[in-house]
């Protein structure tokens, strides 16, 4: 899991852009995690989500004291992030975020906009 977002932010260093966008994506269901980020970085505290997005697609939302934010994680990695109010490459600034932060783990599913514009396949 540790490579896994080794290689994400190597990836973003070298300016690669996440493939999807999280307005692709909608909630699907009731949450399926809900927790608290004391003092740690957001990034490591969202190791143990990842693999739970193989079967499904996770819709991701974070609360933090001055920031909120969204990521997606389909197939046990990250496809998309949104950072509220900020431009650029919001994945980063999450992911070196610190806590306190609440999180909150939602089934997805493509959303119909999504779907009919070619976007990333719903869920079976």
């Amino acid at each position: 899991m540790e490579s896994l977002l080794r290689r994400l932010l190597a990836r973003l260093r070298r300016g690669e852009a996440l493939s999807e966008s999280v307005h692709d994506y909608t909630h699907a269901g009731a949450a399926i995690y809900v927790g608290a980020i004391e003092d740690a970085e957001v990034g490591e505290s969202l190791k143990p989500l990842l693999p739970l997005s193989v079967a499904s697609p996770l819709l991701i939302v974070l609360i933090g004291r001055t920031w909120r934010g969204r990521i997606v994680a389909r197939g046990g990695r990250i496809v998309a992030a949104e950072l509220e109010g900020e431009e650029g490459d919001a994945l980063r600034r999450i992911m070196r975020a610190r806590g306190p932060a609440l999180v909150i783990a939602f089934p997805a599913k493509a959303s119909q906009r999504s779907s009919e514009s070619g976007g990333p396949p719903s869920s079976p």
